[in-house]
């Protein structure tokens, strides 16, 4: 397992400044109700995408630093809709952007409902 990208990690801060000349961090904000930044944990794992490709293939699970502290202390994945959404969730819908979801690996909570666990069966 490779050290964790904490917020304050700006190596993704490249890959947001293209996506804000494509015009990209505008339709992700309107579409999460977040800006988009280089701590973005989207922003962050399009990094590891191409940069650590392999670090993110055996990533079994996306987690904020409070949701890693809950797996601690409990052994679940879990994340809350607060978070899901700010990365990968469309705000109006109250879910996974569909497109976002396709994409995405490693495994994201499958619903946005309270404290969702995450399963590794599930994608």
């Amino acid at each position: 397992m490779l050290p964790a990208l904490l917020p304050q990690d700006r190596r993704a801060e490249a890959i947001v400044c293209r996506w804000r000349r494509a015009g990209l961090a505008r339709a992700v904000a309107r579409t999460t109700g977040c800006p988009l930044g280089p701590s973005s944990q989207s922003a962050q794992l399009a990094w590891l995408a191409g940069c650590r490709p392999e670090a993110l293939d055996r990533a079994a699970s996306v987690l904020c630093g409070k949701d890693w502290l809950y797996f601690c202390c409990t052994g679940a994945r879990a994340s809350e809709p607060t978070a899901a959404l700010a990365a990968f969730g469309n705000l109006a819908a109250g879910a996974y952007d569909p497109a976002v979801r396709a994409q995405r690996k490693p495994t994201l909570p499958v619903g946005l409902s309270g404290v969702l666990p995450i399963r590794a069966d599930v994608r």
